[in-house]
């Protein structure tokens, strides 16, 4: 049945929250989010999407700790490289080591 108005309930009965929901909004951290089907759906559907954020979360995080690791390497290498390029040229008049 459908009907032209939007009602709203509040309820802790999960059935009769089952038999009358067509539609489901989340308020949650400021955010609405609109999920349609019973309570049952919007459970699954909200635990789900609450997973896989959490799974991209730990990827980018992974991705940033690897990140950081390979540019932490090469900034040591990069800061190692112009140590050696000053003192060449502070040292030596060509910039190069001499050869014997």
């Amino acid at each position: 049945m459908k009907w032209p108005k939007t009602l709203m309930v509040v309820s802790h009965a999960r059935d009769f929250l089952n038999m009358v929901c067509t539609d489901i909004l989340h308020l949650h951290s400021r955010k609405l989010t609109s999920y349609k089907g019973d309570f049952d759906t919007f459970e699954r559907t909200a635990t789900e999407r609450l997973r896989n954020a959490k799974k991209a979360a730990e990827g980018q995080e992974r991705q940033r700790a690897h990140m950081q690791v390979c540019l932490g390497s090469r900034v040591k290498v990069w800061n190692i490289t112009s140590i050696m390029r000053r003192y060449l040229l502070t040292h030596s008049p060509s910039g190069f080591f001499p050869i014997p």
